[in-house]
């Protein structure tokens, strides 16, 4: 469920850019090797005073690829509300668009929360 311009007041331009983006991936992509837009902003919304309540606001409205953002941020941050909010995007267990290297890769979304869970991500934002 998308948030209406009038919800959208005071949240940070970070967190509306991540809460729309289309594809998930880590690391460098396409044949540049460049990191990818969600990744940017993933970045900044981790480097926020206090990510947390903005990663909980993507994890259930943005889009599925963003909400996987979210969660490798909720992962890193509070492991209980990590399972939480995972168990919401499993049950519905879309289809999400994932980029590796110069692949796109569709993927479902549980597979990926499942790499999340282990860990996978955990050191993402640390990588400049």
């Amino acid at each position: 469920m998308a948030a209406t311009a009038e919800e959208k007041v005071g949240v940070p331009d970070e967190v509306q850019a991540l809460s729309q983006v289309k594809i998930f991936a880590f690391g460098g992509v396409g044949f540049a090797g460049t990191i990818s837009a969600g990744e940017k902003q993933y970045r900044k919304v981790m480097e926020m005073s206090q990510p947390l309540p903005w990663l909980r606001l993507i994890a259930v409205s943005g889009t599925p690829e963003a909400r996987l953002y979210a969660l490798c941020g909720i992962h890193m941050l509070d492991k209980a509300a990590f399972e939480a909010h995972a168990a919401l995007l499993k049950k519905a267990n879309p289809t999400v668009s994932t980029m590796s290297g110069c692949s796109m890769l569709p993927r479902s979304a549980a597979k990926v929360i499942q790499e999340i869970s282990t860990g996978l991500y955990d050191d993402a934002p640390a990588k400049k």
